[in-house]
């Protein structure tokens, strides 16, 4: 008899009844919306969104963003999920920078909350306490810090979504769709894609591996067809844009400090991240598939030479999904980053080793001990994890 697979919104109703299901909606609400009213603008705490791209503007001083298309019109250095928001938002704000800081965060404060729907339905299905969940994922500094700067809440949400409908719903092609829109939003949970597909290897399903690598790498490639077509000049230095940004906010910088040589650190760095996910493929090979991608996402954090903080709302969803690592250890790793964020703009430069990169050593010297931790303890074959009671479990009810 074949396993009987949960469906994604048939126990909403039992949710919306559940304390604790509430408690965490509201709390992720309240959360995102503290982080996009100290985001404002005016108020004086800059992010990407309401500087840096609103920022760009033409020789009388009017945003691209409000009357151009991004890659045809513009540069635009992040990939087309991204791109896809600030068109949508810059052409309805009608050239009014409130009203297209309301619909980008309004976006990010969607992607927010459906990501804390769905990782308290997997935390369900892992049978996995969800106190787990706000500590980890909810009160903490990074969302409240970055949560309304970057696009990293859109792509820890798609990346969840396809961990959660790969794992829990058994819908891999569900899984490949999310999971091409991650790499549609930044490129780098291309390096998840081995991790699936050595999944449904293992599991013989070696034609669903075809069409789920198909699916994942070819959704991002037909979001940059057209731009790429229209205008290959700016599309492609939307890409090599940050090739010669140089490092930022990683060791690396210590071991290279002079910029003459970060062109040598850039090819180390990327050096450095597919020999980890090639040693969490053949090492790990037989650990479930959330341990290898919360160490291939911190190896990539930790590796990346521009290892940026607001990437930390990337890891957050696997601490709670793999809780292997010790709280204190937690907030060590999220109080360096907050540290290191409120000194960024008191340096004239710092990116270059000083003060504020030495907080950033500190963030990844503690990310490799919880890299580590997860590591050693993800020899265990089957981890103890603390089942929720089964008041509070929806599937129990």
């Amino acid at each position: 008899m074949a396993t009987q697979v949960p469906k994604i919104f048939v126990s909403m109703r039992q949710l919306a009844g559940i304390s604790d299901y509430k408690f965490v909606i509201l709390a992720a609400g309240i959360v995102f919306a503290i982080s996009a009213i100290a985001h404002w603008p005016n108020f004086g705490v800059a992010s990407d969104i309401t500087t840096s791209f609103w920022g760009r503007t033409n020789s009388i001083g009017i945003p691209y963003l409000t009357y151009q298309i991004p890659y045809i019109g513009y540069l635009f250095e992040y990939p087309p999920v991204c791109g896809l928001v600030v068109w949508l938002a810059g052409w309805s704000s009608g050239g009014n920078i409130y009203v297209y800081s309301a619909i980008v965060f309004a976006i990010l404060g969607a992607c927010f909350v459906l990501s804390a729907h769905f990782l308290y339905n997997f935390l369900n299905y892992l049978k996995l306490d969800h106190s787990l969940q706000w500590l980890f994922t909810i009160f903490v500094p990074s969302v409240v810090i970055f949560g309304a700067y970057n696009f990293d809440i859109i792509q820890a949400f798609f990346v969840i979504l396809a961990l959660y409908f790969f794992i829990a719903q058994k819908r891999p092609f569900l899984s490949a769709v999310a999971l091409g829109l991650a790499i549609g939003t930044k490129i780098f949970p291309i390096i998840l894609v081995p991790l699936f597909l050595q999944d449904l290897i293992k599991q013989k399903r070696i034609k669903v591996s075809g069409a789920y690598a198909g699916i994942s790498l070819g959704i991002p490639a037909v979001l940059n067809l057209p731009f790429a077509i229209l205008n290959f000049s700016n599309w492609v230095s939307g890409y090599t844009f940050l090739q010669h940004w140089g490092l930022e906010d990683t060791f690396l910088v210590w071991l290279f400090p002079s910029s003459s040589t970060w062109g040598t650190a850039e090819y180390l760095s990327g050096g450095l991240v597919i020999l980890s996910i090639i040693l969490i493929l053949f090492f790990l090979r037989d650990k479930p598939l959330l341990v290898r991608c919360f160490l291939a996402v911190g190896s990539y954090i930790l590796f990346a030479y521009i290892s940026t903080p607001q990437m930390n709302l990337d890891l957050l969803p696997f601490f709670a999904l793999v809780p292997l690592v010790p709280l204190p250890l937690f907030y060590t790793f999220e109080g360096a980053t907050a540290v290191f964020a409120a000194l960024g703009d008191l340096f004239p430069d710092p990116r270059l080793s000083g003060v504020v990169q030495g907080i950033a050593l500190v963030r990844q010297i503690t990310l490799i001990c919880i890299l580590a931790i997860a590591w050693k303890v993800s020899a265990v074959k089957k981890p103890v994890v603390r089942e929720i009671p089964a008041a509070q479990n929806p599937e129990r009810a």
